[in-house]
Order: C-alpha cells, then sequence, then structure tokens
C-alpha cells in the first residue's frame, strides 16, 4: 500500500509539473518549428520538398558549429540593433563597468542574446542554417518579418551587460540607493557565463510557459509557475520593484 502510495504521489507530481510548461519536443512549443508542430507560427513545410521532422536543427548542428554556443547552427543577424531608449540609464553612464555600448555592433547584443536575435531580429530567414541545406518553410513563415515575433531593443529590457558586485554597489546603488541587488539564486536567473544579465536570464527558450495562468502567460518564462511568477523574477534584482500584471511581452507571438 505504501508503495502504491508513493508511485501514485509521483505520478500526480509528474502530471503537475507537467502543465507548468511545454518542452521543445511538445507539438505545440513554439519553438518546435518541425513539420510535426501543432501551433500557427513557423515550421518547417509539410508538402514541399525539403522540409523536416528535426526539432533540433534549427538551432544545433553536431557537425560544423559555431563556436559562440555549443553546437550553434545559425548565423549571426546582420541587424543593427538599438540599445533601450531611456537616456538616463545608469548602466549606460559607465560602460566601463557596465559594457553597455552599442558602439560596435559586433559586440552588442552579445552572448545568448545574440543568439535569440538570430531568429527574432526581424529580417533572418528561419530557415536558412550555419551548416545543412536551407529548411523549406510552410506558407509566408519564410522569414521573422512576415510574423510579429519582432524585438525591438530600444523598448525591451536592457540585455548584453555585466552585473556583478561592483556595477550594483558604484553604478545602480548611486542612481537609485537601494533598488538593486544580484541575483538571491532562490529561484532560477541566472546571468551567462560572463556574469551579465541575458534574454536567457529571464526565458527559457525550450520549455514554453505561456499556456499556463500561473505564469501569467509568460512566454519561455524561466520561474516555476505560481500566482506572483513575473514580479519573482523581476524582484530577484529588483528590490523595489513589485509588479503585479506583466506589461506585452516584446509582442512575441
Amino acid at each position: 500500500m505504501k508503495r502504491n502510495f508513493i508511485i501514485n504521489l509521483v505520478l500526480l507530481l509528474t502530471l503537475s509539473s507537467a502543465s507548468y510548461a511545454l518542452p521543445i519536443s511538445d507539438k505545440d512549443n513554439p519553438h518546435n518549428m518541425s513539420n510535426l508542430a501543432g501551433h500557427s507560427g513557423p515550421k518547417a513545410a509539410t508538402t514541399l520538398a525539403g522540409g523536416t521532422d528535426r526539432i533540433c536543427v534549427f538551432c544545433h548542428t553536431p557537425h560544423s558549429a559555431a563556436a559562440k554556443s555549443p553546437l550553434w547552427n545559425r548565423k549571426d543577424s546582420v541587424t543593427v540593433f538599438p540599445l533601450y531608449g531611456d537616456a538616463d540609464l545608469a548602466i549606460k553612464k559607465d560602460v566601463g563597468r557596465t559594457g553597455y555600448d552599442a558602439s560596435d555592433q559586433t559586440k552588442y547584443p552579445n552572448g545568448a542574446s545574440r543568439m535569440c536575435l538570430s531568429c527574432h531580429d526581424g529580417a533572418t530567414s528561419i530557415g536558412v542554417l550555419l551548416t545543412g541545406a536551407p529548411i523549406a518553410m510552410d506558407g509566408d513563415f519564410v522569414t521573422n518579418d512576415t510574423i510579429t515575433g519582432i524585438v525591438d531593443l530600444s523598448t525591451s529590457h536592457p540585455i548584453s551587460f555585466n552585473y556583478n558586485a561592483d556595477v550594483v554597489a558604484n553604478v545602480l546603488q548611486t542612481y537609485k540607493p537601494g533598488s538593486y541587488q544580484l541575483p538571491l539564486g532562490v529561484i532560477d536567473v541566472p546571468l551567462d557565463g560572463a556574469g551579465r544579465m541575458q534574454c536567457t536570464t529571464c526565458h527559457d527558450p525550450h520549455e514554453d510557459t505561456r499556456g499556463d495562468v500561473n505564469y501569467d502567460f509568460l512566454p519561455f518564462w524561466r520561474h516555476q509557475g505560481n500566482a506572483t511568477s513575473y514580479s519573482d523574477v523581476c524582484n530577484d534584482c529588483h528590490t523595489a520593484s513589485t509588479v503585479a500584471t506583466p506589461p506585452p511581452i516584446h509582442n512575441i507571438p
């Protein structure tokens, strides 16, 4: 009887966890762009030659990958990305500490954020890979300029800047004392390997959460679903900010 109880508990927890996010293998995860996908976003052609039922190939390859990210299979975007538009932004005023500088477009954005923008730039063909033949896409979804998934960095949260104790103490605290802290490590909001804030600090590209009310319908949100999922992530760095209702997120469908 005890054994059956444990088995049932494990099954219950598994089912509960599954409701929080759709893994990349799920046909309704928008980053599953194989011809088996069931969503209305970009996906490989189902009737034309050149489509594919592979999922990972749109971003990864086991051979001849780009060195900038593990097994990366996408070309760099040629789009010039503007910085966040607030002229009074503190991290703009001490580029030496923060590295938040768009004067060199080969370095901004950087890291994982540049990987995200190799699709979400509004210009790069989704089916054109670094290694391998181009993938035919279904319908009009050949390039991102045919959908509403374009990220405007001038109106989005700043990314690709150093976020460390020096920046908090000598840049942010002088701007708004007591309003910032380094991530506490209680929830999953990782900086990248170089200690920089990136898109992947708040978003996990493999687990889509937008269908769960506990996530406030946020796309690919890192924090486990609960009534304060949005503000919990914000408040891991913004100590004086509690946001009850999330604003529109980059206009990503």
